[in-house]
């Protein structure tokens, strides 16, 4: 009976939020009076005027996550018409309507620039040989996120790191469930974010286990977390996926892999495509 009042409420709120943003658009002009578009929490199509389409390539959902209902703005906005900016300095989304794109608008006439306060984002990852914090600073840089380097109390060595040596100190980590290697220092403000990118470089087909202490430190209920990872070859795979139950109660995104040479322009159209940066609260 609660479940049930909880999905009400959460599908009320979402259809309210809609009603909003499209009063909003309507009252400056933006939008013709006869558009309707419709969401479903964790339904990665969206119906505009009765038809159905994707929401986006990557499959993105409407959903919840600590109370809030958090909604594909770019995939909204671009039904209608709008183009979306993001400005990674001020974090803040921009919607244009086409007029204000145009060469028409005259000095002093008022526009249609909405910011839109996103939800607070952070990079966090381990990278012993620097390829992964490549990819994590290409994230940051796109999505306007704080970072933090998972940095072992103990540095990883040459010697650490030689994976021929099944005696070397990553081997026998990788080869005991029970490893969890200390990390210097923590971070105070976790409670902060929203989302959490979580990068590793892959050893043995896995994370490091030094992510598995990261995840066991922080209270990550409620958030979404995005994991990548690094790899000459490998592919993400179960990497990811085995870490599902040390925050069982987190959203997981699927994770990707890039090679360490990944330019930043393609990093940041994948940290983009994920539409992550609308919050409403409920």
């Amino acid at each position: 009976m609660l479940k049930n009042l909880q999905m009400q409420r959460t599908k009320l709120s979402l259809i309210l939020f809609l009603a909003l943003i499209l009063t909003m658009m309507l009252a400056a002009g933006v939008l013709a009076a006869d558009t309707t578009i419709t969401l479903q929490l964790n339904n990665p199509n969206m119906t505009i005027n009765g038809t159905s389409r994707p929401i986006d390539e990557a499959g993105t959902t409407p959903t919840t996550i600590n109370g809030r209902t958090m909604l594909p703005l770019r995939a909204i906005a671009e039904s209608l018409g709008l183009t979306v900016d993001w400005d990674a300095e001020s974090q803040t989304i921009t919607l244009r309507s086409a007029d204000a794109n145009s060469d028409n608008i005259q000095p002093g006439e008022p526009t249609t620039d909405e910011p839109v306060n996103g939800g607070k984002i952070l990079v966090a990852y381990f990278s012993a040989t620097n390829n992964t914090e490549g990819i994590a600073n290409h994230i940051a840089a796109a999505l306007g996120a704080d970072t933090y380097e998972i940095i072992p109390e103990t540095p990883y060595t040459s010697e650490d790191l030689n994976y021929g040596n099944s005696s070397s100190r990553t081997s026998i980590e990788m080869n005991d469930p029970a490893a969890r290697p200390a990390i210097s220092g923590s971070l105070a403000n976790m409670a902060d974010y929203d989302v959490v990118f979580l990068g590793y470089p892959i050893w043995w087909g896995q994370a490091p286990k030094i992510i598995c202490t990261f995840l066991e430190s922080y209270d990550l209920n409620g958030k979404i977390i995005v994991p990548f990872c690094t790899s000459s070859s490998s592919d993400i795979g179960s990497s990811a996926t085995n870490l599902h139950s040390l925050a069982d109660e987190a959203t997981w995104l699927e994770g990707h892999r890039f090679s360490g040479g990944t330019t930043q322009t393609e990093v940041a159209n994948w940290a983009n495509s994920l539409n992550l940066m609308l919050t409403a609260d409920r």
